[in-house]
C-alpha cells in the first residue's frame, strides 16, 4: 500500500499491520516509521493497471527531502522507448510540475480520489 506518513505531509510505500473497526489501520512505512489509526481514505492499494492520457495517478518521485514518495498527478502523454523496452509516461503532477514515470511507479486512482487529494495537499502547503 501507500498511506499518508503525517509528519511530512506525503504519501510513502508501506504495509498494513492491523485494521481496526472505526475504518483506521496501522502502516509501518518501509523506513521503519509507522503511522497510527490511518484513515482508510488515506490509504491507497498498490496495485498496476494500464494507463491512458487523462488518467489520474499517483506517482512516485523523489522530494525535496530526497526521499521517494507518492503525489497525485494526471498522465500527459506515453512514448516507447524501444532501448530499454518500456513506456514512459509523461505526468503532470498535481502542484502543475511534469515529471516522467515508468508504469511501475504509478498507480491508477479515480477522478474523486484525485480531486480529495489535490485539495489535501493544497491546504495542507497553505498552513
Amino acid at each position: 500500500v501507500i498511506a499518508l506518513w503525517d509528519p511530512s505531509g506525503y504519501f510513502y510505500s508501506g504495509k498494513i499491520l492491523v485494521v481496526y473497526d472505526n475504518l483506521t489501520a496501522d502502516i509501518k512505512f518501509y523506513n521503519g516509521h509507522k503511522q497510527l489509526n490511518q484513515i482508510f481514505k488515506l490509504i491507497i492499494i498498490n496495485k498496476r493497471s494500464k494507463l491512458k492520457v487523462g488518467d489520474y495517478v499517483m506517482a512516485n518521485i523523489i522530494n525535496e527531502y530526497d526521499q521517494e514518495c507518492w503525489i497525485p498527478g494526471i498522465v500527459k502523454s506515453i512514448e516507447y522507448d524501444s532501448e530499454s523496452d518500456q513506456f514512459i509516461y509523461s505526468i503532470i503532477y498535481f502542484n502543475g510540475e511534469e515529471g516522467q514515470n515508468l508504469n511501475s511507479q504509478l498507480i491508477k486512482i479515480g477522478k474523486s480520489m484525485y480531486d480529495y487529494l489535490v485539495e489535501f495537499f493544497v491546504t495542507r502547503a497553505s498552513r
